[in-house]
């Protein structure tokens, strides 16, 4: 697995756990487990759990900025039928 394929699944991983179990809820560790990664793959990029939630705050509002700009009107229920959704 490449390094940037990597790193999306740590994102992916990440979105979807704070989204289902909040920010407290989970560990580094299980982020790693459902990305499938080793640990070490995440403390290269993020020093800890709020640079990982920073980065997953990131990833939002740059999807937001992005549909914004397409010219189309943002609702969230628009965003949530969209082919990628805000809150997978």
């Amino acid at each position: 697995m490449k390094y940037e394929e990597r790193h999306e699944n740590v994102l992916e991983a990440a979105i979807k756990l704070f989204n289902n179990k909040g920010y407290a809820g989970i560990t580094t560790a299980s982020i790693a487990k459902k990305a499938g990664v080793v640990g070490k793959t995440m403390f290269n990029r993020y020093a800890d759990n709020q640079a990982l939630f920073d980065a997953c705050v990131g990833v939002r509002e740059k999807m937001l900025g992005d549909y914004k700009r397409s010219g189309m009107r943002f609702t969230i229920f628009s965003a949530i039928k969209g082919k990628r959704s805000l809150f997978r």
